[in-house]
């Protein structure tokens, strides 16, 4: 990409475990990985190896790249690919999911950005459900998110709400870092709470959520992977309140980097 280029998905979030997949048991996991690990300087891409590891991932039958495109760019809003090298200088990606697959990657004055881009407030694995009485808690992914403090200062609540959260699922299973962040827990609005005590259940209002977790880069290679002066991120955004009465919202959990 030339020097000022810019790429900027019009997809805001992907998530692996929204509501809907979570009530059909589902998962939404068959990211692309476009090699396999035994590639290496001296056994690197060529066509043949790409195609047949694509028909043993996903058990197709491609014959070449147009066969596979459709598969590849419905699980990843931006996916960079070369048999040679790919050069990014002074440009700036920003999107869900961005994989760069190359024999050699050079990354310099660059930013590749997925802060942000994961699963949406209360969703995704590492979502923790906001307790009774309780703020928003922070997601989860690698580890356990932190617990939403009391909404009011009782003992009780206070150890309720500091509570350990539930482990956080399985995200290392296989050999890719293929999980998004998980959104944080919304909070809710104290003038809500019959009797301005925490007894209500949870309901999403405008201008008081979690916030999104971050999404994922992958940037694969057999040979290397130059990075000077650049920024590669998948970080999770904080909540959001706008008014003191409400009560406080979990940040969304870091997304996956893989290199």
């Amino acid at each position: 990409m030339y020097e000022g280029s810019k790429m900027q998905s019009q997809i805001k979030n992907a998530c692996s475990l929204t509501p809907e997949l979570k009530e059909s048991g589902d998962a939404n996991l068959d990211l692309y990985k476009c090699m396999d690990f035994d590639l290496n300087h001296n056994n690197p891409l060529e066509w043949e190896k790409v195609i047949k590891s694509f028909n043993e991932e996903f058990s197709w039958k491609a014959k070449d790249i147009v066969d596979m495109k459709d598969h590849i760019i419905n699980k990843w809003q931006v996916y960079l690919f070369s048999l040679g090298t790919i050069v990014l200088d002074g440009a700036e990606i920003q999107a869900p999911r961005i994989g760069i697959c190359a024999n050699d990657i050079s990354i310099r004055k660059s930013n590749v950005t997925a802060d942000g881009g994961g699963c949406k407030p209360d969703e995704g694995w590492g979502n923790q459900p906001r307790k009774a009485g309780c703020s928003g808690s922070g997601a989860s992914h690698g580890g356990n998110g932190g617990s939403g403090s009391s909404f009011v200062e009782q003992e009780y609540w206070h150890k309720t709400c500091n509570k350990e959260s539930e482990t956080s699922k399985l995200y290392y299973e296989g050999r890719e870092a293929r999980f998004e962040g998980s959104g944080g827990t919304s909070g809710d609005n104290i003038n809500y709470l019959p009797g301005r005590f925490p007894w209500s259940t949870h309901r999403l209002v405008p201008g008081f959520h979690g916030g999104s977790g971050g999404g994922i880069v992958w940037l694969t290679t057999p040979r290397t992977i130059d990075i000077k002066n650049s920024t590669i991120s998948a970080n999770g955004h904080d909540g959001h309140i706008e008014k003191y009465k409400e009560a406080g919202s979990g940040g969304g959990s870091g997304g996956s980097i893989q290199l």
